[in-house]
């Protein structure tokens, strides 16, 4: 696959998504919600937002295994990936 380079962040890239030109992952995916109705993160830890009001944002993993979201999230509704560490 051919590299394009990312309209936003300027990066090289391998294409992920286009509105109007080339966007990579990572500006993709920065700072965007992703129901779960519409995609599951793979086996990884991700931002959870859970219909809790006590506690509704956490770190969390999904096993694509058993389906069920550790540590003991319950009704995750949104996720998305975890920023970049600080450097």
């Amino acid at each position: 696959m051919s590299m394009e380079e990312c309209k936003l962040c300027g990066q090289d890239s391998t294409p992920w998504h286009y509105i109007h030109g080339h966007i990579c992952q990572d500006c993709y995916y920065r700072d965007r919600w992703i129901s779960v109705k519409d995609e599951l993160p793979g086996d990884e830890y991700v931002l959870c937002y859970q219909s809790r009001p006590s506690n509704p944002i956490q770190v969390g993993f999904r096993s694509s295994h058993s389906g069920y979201w550790f540590p003991n999230l319950y009704e995750v509704t949104h996720w998305m990936p975890l920023p970049e560490p600080p450097k």
